[in-house]
């Protein structure tokens, strides 16, 4: 007799017991199962079905897990089911051998707790059109994981279904929910059909919390008696539902189908005794930031969102304050959003930042100092064609206007008391007389005044090619005894400019020709 394959005897069974087996099609998509193989002990999880799928792990015997994403699928002679199991394993897993027939999981029913810590095997979550659900997120209200609701359309749903969970000895739904915008007065709960409608009706979570109105921030426990919910012990249900009217996003923790009774658990309402605030550091220089953080303080379970503000500079609304351009002593306020006539303040000290060097470029530029940019420019900080020394700045414009910006670095600004003047030196290369002129920027960044540079050349001329030491009184630049932020050199037509031996001089320097 000729020799039958045995990988053909079992794909002809397989097929025959597909059929012919009813507890092979009993599974469903949702079901809670249990791993119960005997030898060995262990359930093996693959990342594909069939007995080549690279092994993930295996589960002993015991495990629960939760059947999702696809139907069975006999492959080597096995059905084979794609698992969440609650060890944190997630793949294929073999429900069956076809020959000889012998299970390795079984149904178990849905229990009346529907998520803690993760959705509970016997319940899934029903995909739903725009929404997006993250089953383990870390904002929760006890433990470590919750659930994360994010609706990007009206009427987007939280639905975690079960393939029947009865209600009997059940008498509320228990859950806790948390909404970060919003009143909350739009997300409502209701318990599903078989054919997915809803038994009674739809109903608004804001009926079950103090005041009708969720405080954005704060977790809500909440209990709904069964009789609110239009259902009776003698029901089936087939899903919790959370459904949001507008788009939001909400938390949700702690699900359950409970024997208790009565009505949400949310005794007292949450009042705010007082808000703090800390500024991390509470000394910055002008144009830097610190952020800050506040504790709500209060009884019950309070929200500890506050809306921030600032009597100067600038604040977000995750309280990061920046500190405006002159020094100043700045009151940071944080107010409850739970209670707004509840608020604290602090104080940030805003300080002149560190002075730069009277010596703006002398080889290189000098400390606390920069070379800026601006368009139509382009600079050579290390040009061999030097005044004094072996380097100068070279400065190309290309356009009508171009500047030269020589700034101080952020954490910088130039204290001009006890200075007289701003000398330079300054080569204008092939365009005689060339009509140039140079500024200095407030602590702003913005300009003081301009003064023609030729003025200040001697007899007023400017020659091609040939370098003139300028020296112009703080004075008739506008900023005697003032704070500068930079010095800035203006050409009105294209041209190439070499500069030098940039500097404040002291009071008392001689100011003659170098």
């Amino acid at each position: 007799m000729n020799h039958i394959p045995i990988g053909l005897v079992r794909g002809i069974l397989a097929l025959l017991l597909t059929i012919t087996t009813p507890l092979a099609s009993a599974l469903a998509v949702c079901d809670g199962v249990v791993a119960i193989p005997t030898n060995p002990p262990s359930l093996n999880v693959r990342s594909a079905a069939g007995l080549s799928g690279p092994l993930l792990g295996s589960v002993p015997n015991g495990t629960q897990g939760r059947l999702e994403g696809v139907n069975t699928t006999a492959i080597d002679g096995y059905l084979w089911w794609q698992v969440h199991w609650m060890n944190g394993l997630v793949g294929w897993s073999a429900s069956m051998d076809l020959s000889p027939v012998e299970h390795y999981m079984e149904e178990i029913p849905p229990p009346g707790l529907v998520y803690i810590e993760d959705i509970i095997p016997g319940w899934c979550h029903l995909p739903w059109s725009q929404t997006t659900v993250n089953p383990k997120s870390t904002i929760k209200r006890s433990g470590t994981y919750g659930i994360k609701t994010t609706t990007a359309a009206q009427w987007g749903r939280l639905y975690l279904k079960t393939n029947g969970k009865s209600l009997s000895g059940i008498n509320s739904l228990y859950f806790s929910i948390r909404s970060d915008s919003g009143s909350g007065a739009n997300v409502w709960v209701a318990l599903q059909k078989a054919d997915g409608t809803a038994y009674g009706v739809y109903k608004s979570i804001a009926e079950y919390v103090p005041g009708g109105t969720m405080i954005p921030g704060a977790w809500y426990d909440v209990r709904i008696p069964r009789a609110d919910l239009g259902v009776t012990q003698s029901n089936t249900v087939y899903g919790v539902v959370f459904q949001n009217l507008e788009p939001a996003t909400f938390y949700a923790d702690d699900i359950a189908l409970e024997t208790a009774s009565g009505s949400t658990k949310w005794n007292p309402a949450p009042t705010v005794t007082g808000v703090s605030v800390t500024c991390t550091p509470a000394t910055i220089t002008v144009n830097q930031a610190t952020p800050c953080s506040a504790l709500v303080s209060g009884t019950g379970n309070i929200s500890n969102l506050v809306t921030w503000s600032a009597n100067t500079g600038a604040m977000n609304t995750s309280g990061l304050f920046a500190a405006p351009q002159s020094p100043t002593t700045a009151t940071i306020t944080a107010t409850s959003v739970s209670d707004p006539s509840k608020s604290g303040s602090t104080t940030v000290n805003v300080v002149q930042a560190s002075q730069a060097g009277a010596i703006v470029y002398s080889e290189t530029i000098g400390w606390g100092w920069d070379v800026g940019t601006w368009s139509g420019l382009t600079t050579n900080p290390a040009s061999p064609i030097a005044y004094r020394g072996t380097n100068a700045i070279e400065m190309k414009t290309v356009g009508q206007y171009r500047r030269l910006p020589l700034i101080t670095e952020p954490a910088f600004r130039f204290n001009t008391a006890g200075y007289q003047a701003l000398s330079f030196a300054i080569n204008i290369g092939a365009y005689e007389n060339e009509d140039l002129y140079v500024g200095l920027l407030d602590a702003g960044g913005s300009i003081i005044s301009y003064q023609n540079i030729k003025t200040y050349a001697e007899n007023s001329v400017l020659n091609s090619y040939q370098w003139k030491h300028i020296r112009i009184p703080l004075t008739a630049l506008g900023a005697a005894n003032t704070i500068v932020s930079g010095v800035e050199i203006q050409s009105i037509n294209s041209t190439t400019v070499h500069v030098d031996e940039v500097a404040f001089e002291p009071n008392g320097t001689n100011g003659g020709c170098q």
